[in-house]
C-alpha cells in the first residue's frame, strides 16, 4: 500500500511542509535546522543529511577524543531544540505527532 502526503491524507504535515522552502533559509534559525539547506533537497533529505553528517564527523570531529564528541553532540542537540522552539513560535507551527 503506498502512502502520498497529500493534503487531503496528512493536512497538517503538507501544510508545514509547503512553509518550508529555499526562501526561509535567510532565517538562521532554519538555516541551522535544516543542515544550511539540506533538509530541502530532494529526493530523500534526511538521508542526504544523514550522509553528510557522517562526512562532517568523519573528516572533523573522528580524530577528537569521545568526550569532546559527545560533548559537542549534545550542545548540537540543546542548541537545535531551543532553535525548533523559537522558530515554530515564530511561523505558528507545531512539530506533528508521528
Amino acid at each position: 500500500m503506498v502512502f502520498w502526503l497529500t493534503k487531503e491524507n496528512y493536512p497538517h504535515e503538507v501544510t508545514i511542509i509547503s512553509l518550508l522552502n529555499f526562501e526561509s533559509l535567510k532565517d538562521p534559525r532554519f538555516f541551522w535546522l535544516s543542515l544550511f539547506g539540506v533538509g530541502l533537497i530532494k529526493p530523500a533529505p534526511g538521508t542526504i543529511a544523514s550522509l553528510l553528517t557522517v562526512l562532517l564527523w568523519w573528516f572533523f570531529l573522528s580524530d577528537l577524543p569521545v568526550i569532546h564528541q559527545v560533548a559537542l553532540l549534545f550542545t548540537y542537540v540543546v542548541v537545535s531544540i531551543l532553535l525548533y522552539r523559537s522558530y515554530a513560535e515564530t511561523v505558528a507551527v507545531e512539530d506533528p505527532s508521528e
